[in-house]
């Protein structure tokens, strides 16, 4: 069960920050994209959000799984797991924002600004990136 786990674990951390990677590159295509091309880049984005926000909900429950499971409420005590939590939580924070932006857009017909949303994708990679680090260093 603890492999299958962290299995699900590391599958979640792949779609998170890999999904993040690749929209930063559509941001990239995005910002010389002609208008006729806006709307397929932009349902590109919004598959993209979707693949990220299920990967990060894979990371909470198998995460919290993992953490009183196999490592007893002394987890939170480690200060490098703390932190990581923390970095986890910033990372739902800009998750929410993104699919709100989305939602927002659909229902107004317009897209979100890119702005924001090369901003949120920047902001989930550093943070992706940082948290994979911190688990690293948590857990060897």
């Amino acid at each position: 069960m603890h492999e299958a786990l962290k299995m699900l674990h590391f599958l979640g951390i792949i779609m998170g920050v890999g999904a993040g990677m690749a929209g930063l590159a559509v941001a990239q295509i995005m910002a010389g994209a002609p208008p006729e091309a806006m709307a397929k880049v932009g349902k590109l984005r919004q598959t993209l959000v979707a693949i990220s926000t299920t990967g990060l909900i894979l990371l909470w429950l198998s995460g919290l799984t993992l953490a009183f499971a196999y490592y007893g409420m002394g987890i939170f005590a480690d200060p490098w797991f703390s932190t990581k939590l923390l970095g986890v939580l910033v990372l739902t924070a800009i998750s929410l924002v993104a699919n709100l932006s989305l939602l927002q857009g659909r229902r107004n017909g317009t897209p979100p600004p890119a702005a924001r949303m090369k901003a949120l994708t920047l902001w989930s990679v550093v943070f992706g990136l940082f948290c994979v680090a911190l688990a690293v260093i948590t857990f060897g």
